[in-house]
């Protein structure tokens, strides 16, 4: 197969509670232009605008941070999004499935 790039220029900005290293790893191994890393804590704030073209997070993102980057436009996902992508081979949709958003989690779409 040939290698794919699903992430050729994009810039990705990692938000956690703790650096990770897998949702680095994919970045750059999907050919990410940049990748940083930013600590979810409550101190964190603003992202700088035009930096990022897409923010990685999950439910422990800061509503600072998150507030900041659906201000610029930028798009938030899931590290699944991350990790489908890499799979793929290509740049998947930011919206294309519910799995992608930030904050989803299996027990709210379930009627449990």
């Amino acid at each position: 197969h040939p290698r794919s790039s699903p992430f050729e220029a994009l810039r990705v900005l990692l938000v956690s509670q703790k650096p990770d290293e897998l949702w680095a790893q994919l970045a750059t191994m999907g050919g990410a232009s940049s990748v940083r890393q930013l600590q979810a804590n409550p101190e964190s704030s603003e992202v700088p605008a035009g930096k990022y073209d897409v923010v990685v997070t999950d439910h422990t993102c800061p509503p600072a941070v998150e507030k900041s980057v659906t201000s610029q436009e930028v798009p938030i996902v899931s590290p699944e999004w991350l990790i489908q992508s890499v799979i793929c081979g290509e740049h998947l949709g930011f919206n294309s499935r519910p799995q992608y958003c930030h904050d989803f989690s299996f027990s709210s779409s379930s009627s449990s």
